[in-house]
């Protein structure tokens, strides 16, 4: 079976859960489609929250919107830019359609504004308030990639979003869950990966000028606003005491390298509501393909980013971008892939306890972390913000095609896995006993370096993981011993004494490992400053611990000590290396 891939963007085995939970009793489900009442068109990614259960989703791209765990006494919100408030009690949530209500216009003030400099002006106001205060929110990040009206990727993720005005300053990983389905073409299966999106469009500065992208009226100065762009008063309405301009900016040239759009400006607090972006086969591409051999012959992207303002500061409400294009493979198969894409800070008030590993940085990081996260399935069936991955189609796609970190063989040589789709997955430990694969020998890459220097032959990049999280009022710690293959290596013969020797030094991580559970479930309260002073407690006596087995058995070449060792694993975790791996002693 043939591998490709499109990399987007620049460039356990115990679950130790603490649950306090004030459960809801007879909890409800609603759902539903949203619509503009006028014209009856479905409204992609409104807003939808619950006021008492604290629940929150957004419809998808064809209106529809699920939310469950809901008090009957409970009342929902749905909102979208440029529409009334829409209240929903318990006596509307049987209805399954919901229309929204444009604002009202006030349509005398646009023949006063549409053909002279004013809506020129306050494209330029909103670039002198960008506004500097940072802020941190819990973000919630969502991605489909359909091909042949097909399924093929699906991306759940959270982080902790720093934002900056209008713009993101980064995205801290979280938690995530990623399944990917192969698609045929003609008798081959390839896969498409939409890897480092998560951060592709997210960064993309509003006032500044982004190399990879189009151009957009927001970074230019007035001059050349006035020369690029021809700019149109839409509609005026009122919304909580404030003048909403709605302005359509077409660009007079160069039709593949600006974007066309909308703006929704308040021109009373001189911010952004709203912005939507369109280009047709833009001429700028923002992504690399995998390998040079392929291509992209078109690309279509529409961008949409909503803001609110809160104590005087611009604040990300949502973002979702759509992008559609034709590919063509090294074989020379076309195809349309259509990706689906929607990032929402949902608390601005809160933050994820950071998780305690060093996720570290390469190629494909939501893939690779997710390997570590998508099989925690308390977080998943709780989490707090959701878009359609509960509906039942996305439910099957995740639980058939879910990526996770498989527990196989090994080749320190390689850097991809051997059938693998990740690159430098995180592997689990588990009961299974380790296999390194040889490599070539070290002195034919390095003939001057002397034997005297054998540590620097090897490396066994082994990590200790924890994730505290605090969910509808449960307390919930995940943690995992963890193979790192980046920095991993071993530049010597491979023999079975070898594979002893390398599984005891990681079943020493999974004896610390839960002695730490062991030492959290004896607090009488569960806090994060304590279960973090535990975990560095756990990482330095892992040290210690491998620190002293490496000298007692000499890198693995003292047998006595390393039969010793071998029966420290065997106590603890019931594991006979010697035996597994056919070692006499």
């Amino acid at each position: 079976m043939r591998l490709t891939a499109i990399i987007i963007g620049f460039f356990l085995i115990c679950v130790n859960g603490y649950i306090h939970c004030q459960s809801l009793e007879n909890p409800i489900v609603i759902d539903g489609i949203i619509s503009d009442k006028n014209t009856n068109k479905t409204l992609a990614y409104a807003n939808v929250s619950a006021i008492q259960s604290n629940n929150g989703t957004a419809s998808n791209m064809n209106g529809y919107f699920k939310l469950e765990n809901i008090a009957a006494s409970d009342t929902i919100v749905i909102s979208y830019i440029g529409y009334e408030k829409l209240y929903i009690t318990g006596k509307d949530w049987n209805v399954k359609k919901y229309y929204l209500v444009p604002k009202s216009e006030l349509l005398f003030e646009t023949s006063v504004y549409s053909n002279n400099d004013f809506l020129y002006e306050k494209f330029i106001i909103l670039k002198k308030h960008k506004h500097r205060e940072n802020s941190i929110a819990k973000t919630y990040f969502y991605l489909n990639t359909i091909i042949s009206d097909s399924i093929v990727e699906l991306i759940e993720a959270f982080y902790n979003g720093e934002f900056k005005g209008y713009d993101t300053k980064d995205l801290y990983f979280e938690n995530a869950q990623i399944a990917v389905k192969p698609y045929k073409c003609e008798s081959e299966k390839y896969y498409f990966i939409s890897s480092e999106t998560s951060k592709l469009f997210s960064k993309y500065s509003l006032f500044s000028k982004n190399e990879n992208f189009p151009r957009n009226p927001f970074e230019l100065n007035f001059s050349q606003l006035k020369k690029y762009y021809d700019l149109k008063l839409l509609s005026v309405y009122k919304d909580n005491g404030s003048k909403i301009y709605e302005i359509s900016f077409i660009p007079q040239r160069d039709k593949n390298m600006f974007f066309e759009g909308v703006a929704w400006i308040d021109i009373t607090k001189n911010y952004l509501q709203k912005v939507d972006f369109v280009i047709k086969n833009s001429h700028k591409v923002p992504f690399l393909t995998f390998g040079n051999i392929n291509k992209i012959h078109s690309i279509d992207i529409f961008l949409s980013k909503t803001f609110k303002l809160e104590q005087g500061d611009v604040r990300l409400s949502s973002m979702n971008y759509d992008i559609e294009m034709i590919y063509e493979n090294f074989n020379g198969y076309k195809y349309s892939p259509r990706i689906h894409t929607y990032i929402k800070p949902f608390d601005y008030s809160n933050t994820f306890e950071p998780t305690l590993f060093d996720f570290g940085q390469t190629l494909h990081e939501d893939y690779r972390n997710a390997s570590i996260t998508s099989d925690d399935d308390f977080f998943w069936s709780n989490r707090e913000f959701y878009i359609n991955t509960k509906t039942k189609d996305n439910v099957e796609f995740i639980k058939k095609y879910k990526i996770a970190s498989s527990h196989q063989d090994f080749d320190f040589s390689k850097s991809w896995y051997k059938n693998g789709l990740i690159q430098y997955s995180f592997i689990e430990w588990d009961e299974t006993r380790f296999v390194i694969h040889q490599e070539k020998i070290f002195e034919e890459k390095n003939p001057n370096l002397s034997e005297e220097f054998n540590s620097d032959k090897y490396n066994f990049n082994t990590k200790l993981y924890l994730d505290y999280n605090i969910i509808h009022d449960s307390v919930y710690c995940i943690t995992k011993s963890i193979l790192d293959p980046i920095n991993t290596y071993y530049h010597f013969n491979i023999d079975n004494v070898t594979l002893v020797f390398f599984n005891i030094y990681w079943d020493l991580l999974e004896i610390e490992r839960r002695e730490l559970i062991k030492s959290i479930n004896a607090l009488e309260q569960i806090d994060y400053v304590l279960v973090k002073q535990l975990y560095y407690k756990s990482v330095e006596k892992y040290k210690s611990a491998t620190k002293l087995y490496l000298k007692e058995t000499q890198r693995g070449k003292d047998l006595f000590y390393l039969k010793k060792w071998n029966d420290y694993v065997y106590e603890n975790l019931k594991i006979n290396n010697f035996d597994y791996f056919n070692v006499a002693f």
